[in-house]
């Protein structure tokens, strides 16, 4: 292994809130689509 698993991880952190990020964008565009409102989930 070149680079070890710390850059990995870092890889995949960076990849998965890419992920999350563009979910969320699409979302969004599905929400206004429909004319819906996405609010926070309450905790």
């Amino acid at each position: 292994m070149v680079h070890g698993k710390v850059y990995v991880e870092q890889g995949l952190k960076q990849y998965e809130e890419k992920v999350a990020q563009t979910e969320q964008r699409l979302l969004q565009k599905m929400a206004r689509k429909y004319s819906l409102v996405l609010q926070p989930k309450a905790a």
